[in-house]
């Protein structure tokens, strides 16, 4: 069930939160972001070729130093894929 999600999930590691969530919800092609503790799971459609470098692009004039890196998905990210549809 993880694996068919049809997305790609983006764990990023930054400060600022706030303003790192801003941007990423603000991108056409960024489906979700979700703030778990201080990381936030950023879900891009399947059809996206390099994630990590998507978000990086997105993140990089808020902060620079952020860990970005693909995790699988979680249950969370699972029910969301199920329950939304891409931003159009």
């Amino acid at each position: 069930l993880k694996r068919d999600t049809g997305m790609h999930v983006v764990e990023v590691l930054g400060q600022p939160v706030g303003p790192l969530q801003q941007v990423l919800s603000e991108a056409d092609d960024v489906i979700s972001v979700t703030q778990l503790g201080i990381s936030l799971r950023v879900l891009l459609p399947e059809s996206c070729s390099d994630p990590e470098a998507r978000v990086r692009e997105l993140t990089a004039a808020v902060a620079r130093d952020a860990r970005i890196r693909l995790v699988d998905p979680s249950l969370e990210d699972v029910f969301v894929s199920a329950t939304r549809s891409p931003k159009r």
